[in-house]
């Protein structure tokens, strides 16, 4: 199975209380907004036990694209984002204008939710020579 697009989140790494999951999507932004939004929401029904959330853009260059740098990307991102410990890619794009402008548009969306840890909307920083743009989805779950 490719790691680039999946329906159903696929666990890609567990470690130290953090877990990666893949729910990536690719394509245009409004396409696919809604798409996002709903599987957003359904992280944070009643009963799902997340606390908290945030929505961030990373990115890496595309030569090199594997399950493993992929995995590398995402755990940079939760260090910038410590705390939470689960990590889903759910969105990819080799436009950096189209990731930022699908984590513009769900940011503006969840801001207002209680639980949404976003205060910018603007984007991360990229690493240089970045050729692949992923928009992740950081919570932090209650786990028993």
């Amino acid at each position: 199975m490719s790691w680039l697009t999946v329906d159903t989140p696929v666990e890609l790494y567990s470690t130290s209380g953090v877990k990666l999951f893949n729910h990536n999507l690719t394509g245009n932004p409004s396409e696919l907004e809604g798409k996002l939004k709903r599987s957003i929401s359904a992280f944070n029904r009643s009963g799902s036990k997340v606390d908290s959330f945030y929505l961030g853009v990373t990115s890496l260059d595309a030569s090199t694209v594997s399950t493993d740098v992929m995995i590398r990307a995402l755990k940079a991102a939760h260090y910038q984002n410590t705390g939470f410990n689960e990590i889903y890619c759910m969105y990819s794009s080799t436009s950096q204008n189209h990731a930022d402008t699908m984590k513009t548009v769900l940011v503006e969306h969840y801001k207002v939710h209680d639980k949404c840890e976003n205060i910018n909307v603007g984007g991360g920083p990229k690493a240089n020579g970045a050729t692949l743009f992923f928009v992740y989805l950081a919570l932090k779950r209650t786990t028993e």
